[in-house]
């Protein structure tokens, strides 16, 4: 299935859970299936694995982290230099239009990765207030 049939999919989704009959509906079942099909579209650069209770929050964590970077750029790379961002274990990467790629950060452990992606966000968030 591809991003596209994945994020209409939501949107049908979506648009069912609106309909605010829910007695009608398996509700339980829908969410469950749009979290994750989300989840597949969040997870898409991650070379890590994602596991345990906090998979879901990692994975939309780093695609709101993508999403800042390549709409504002970073360091001297515009966002239009900017082709996408890739999560591994011992670093996060930018990977330019012009096939070359540079580390933004480099890590000990995923964990640490994590981390510093939650932390970023959390100053973004704040500064937008």
């Amino acid at each position: 299935m591809n991003i596209e049939n994945i994020q209409n999919r939501i949107l049908e989704i979506n648009r069912i859970l609106n309909n605010k009959d829910w007695s009608k509906i398996d509700s339980h079942s829908l969410i469950i299936e749009r979290n994750e099909k989300q989840f597949l579209i969040d997870k898409q650069n991650i070379y890590v694995p994602l596991k345990g209770d906090n998979k879901y929050y990692n994975a939309f964590q780093c695609r709101k982290f993508s999403e800042y970077i390549k709409k504002n750029g970073f360091d001297n790379y515009a966002p239009s230099k900017i082709d996408d961002i890739h999560f591994r274990k011992h670093s996060i990467t930018i990977k330019l239009k012009s096939s070359a790629e540079t580390d933004i950060k480099r890590f000990e452990t995923a964990k640490e990765m994590f981390s510093f992606v939650q932390g970023f966000n959390e100053c973004v968030s704040q500064l937008e207030m």
